[in-house]
């Protein structure tokens, strides 16, 4: 069965992610000789890539959606795969503002190598549980910053959304790491 991979995204909107260029939105499409296409949307999130949309598409002449055709559906291979179609690497100038060549990968990687092994380990940092010293260190820099927004300069620190600074303020509580939190203003009960 021929399969044909398609990726699309805008090329004015790109993040920097670990010294590499990449769309903030990018669309993988998976067309199969004789079977419904698969069309995954990545968005950029907390640092990585995470899929947001998922479907199953019978084409106009094709035959139906079949329950093999959706266990057959890989997301981390199609992340993969459009990562590596999308990320490019970020562009570096010399003294003078001249362009120089985008640095070889270590080890003789390719590019598109690199970027696979990028995107597992920012999933992979995505999904860590905190552990103790890390926890530990939410609440450090949240006392550090009581009088300018701490939970704000927990998720700058750690390069997190506010919402996930505030997740990790509620663990450090819970753990014993930070007091309980004062009614309506920020802080900790003593």
């Amino acid at each position: 069965m021929a399969e044909q991979f398609i990726v699309q995204y805008e090329i004015n909107d790109l993040a920097e992610v670990d010294g590499t260029n990449v769309p903030t939105r990018f669309t993988v499409t998976l067309q199969r000789d004789g079977g419904p296409d698969v069309v995954a949307e990545f968005v950029l999130r907390d640092g990585a890539p995470r899929c947001r949309e998922l479907r199953v598409v019978s084409t106009a002449d094709g035959r139906e959606v079949r329950s093999a055709d959706c266990a057959r559906v890989r997301v981390p291979d199609l992340l993969e795969q459009g990562f590596a179609a999308v990320a490019m690497p970020t562009s570096r100038v010399d003294e003078s503002g001249r362009p120089l060549p985008p640095e070889a990968p270590p080890d003789g990687q390719t590019h598109k190598q690199r970027a696979v092994l990028q995107v597992r380990s920012m999933r992979r940092q995505g999904r860590r549980t905190p552990d103790d010293a890390f926890l530990q260190e939410v609440a450090e820099v949240y006392r550090r910053n009581l009088g300018n927004n701490p939970t704000e300069s927990v998720a700058e620190h750690f390069g997190r959304k506010h919402r996930t600074a505030a997740l990790y303020v509620q663990q450090a509580r819970q753990r014993g790491f930070l007091g309980a939190a004062l009614k309506g203003k920020a802080g900790e009960q003593s």
